[in-house]
């Protein structure tokens, strides 16, 4: 899937169109933690006060029906001001059965590319990420795995499964390094074992890099950047008798192959 281009970066463009790149992105960064403030902080309170009564199901299936716009505007915002190719609108997930969706994280936008490709999928949320005050309400009342330690994340992720939920994983557990890929961990397929739910692999391709490690926020592929999700083949942990640790290393090589990447084993 690696796509070899002449693309050039916005740095290499005259000063008044550089700057007018700066902008753009500047101005999509702000409205999205402005847009995440209202919604955490006035939006979803609101909404609560009308869901108290339903079941945790019900609760949390109402609040991503009130945020999934939030998602598809801001991965349209991105194919509008030129930064990225993503239509959310072309791809479908086969989720119709509790799944653990696991990915390769090129980018920052990765979660947000999901989310507006599957709005009820639920989202392992660790670091700062998770303690920022502007998401952590809206994360929260969305059902998404907010948590540190294994057994604890593997825990909350699998009761969500239970409930019939989706969940997606990137068991590198950071972004991707850029160009390749981390050491896959288990708890991913750990958690497909205890809910006994299929696991399906999505590889993420983004060419040229943006929104990555070493990459600043600012800079914008020109022309923009082609971002890609590749679904696979869901395949129960059957296949591997139950051995997580087998799981991540048949898909370690699977990720690395299809970004052509040499294997390694996993972690």
């Amino acid at each position: 899937m690696r796509e070899v281009t002449t693309r050039r970066y916005s740095e290499q463009l005259p000063v008044p169109l550089r700057a007018l790149g700066v902008v753009v992105s500047a101005f999509m960064f702000t409205a999205f933690f402005v847009g995440g403030a209202i919604l955490s902080w006035l939006v979803l309170p609101l909404v609560s006060l009308y869901m108290w009564r339903r079941s945790d199901k019900e609760r949390i299936l109402g609040f991503q029906r009130v945020v999934a716009p939030t998602y598809r505007l801001s991965m349209s915002s991105m194919r509008w001001f030129g930064s990225s190719t993503f239509n959310h609108n072309a791809y479908k997930l086969d989720l119709e059965n509790p799944t653990v969706v696991i990915a390769n994280h090129p980018t920052l936008i990765d979660t947000p590319a999901f989310l507006a490709v599957e709005p009820n999928l639920i989202c392992i949320v660790k670091g700062s990420f998770a303690a920022n005050m502007v998401f952590t309400r809206t994360l929260r009342y969305c059902g998404h795995v907010l948590a540190d330690g294994a057994e604890e994340i593997i825990a909350q992720a699998t009761d969500r499964l239970e409930m019939g939920f989706s969940v997606l994983v990137f068991p590198e557990g950071t972004r991707s390094p850029p160009g390749e890929l981390g050491r896959l961990h288990r708890g991913a397929f750990e958690m497909a074992k205890q809910a006994n739910v299929p696991v399906l692999p999505v590889v993420v391709t983004c060419s040229p890099p943006m929104l990555t490690h070493g990459v600043p926020w600012h800079r914008r592929p020109v022309p923009p950047a082609s971002y890609e999700l590749h679904p696979g083949q869901a395949a129960s942990m059957s296949q591997w008798k139950g051995n997580s640790r087998k799981a991540a290393t048949h898909h370690q090589e699977m990720f690395r192959g299809a970004l052509a990447q040499p294997a390694t084993a996993a972690a």
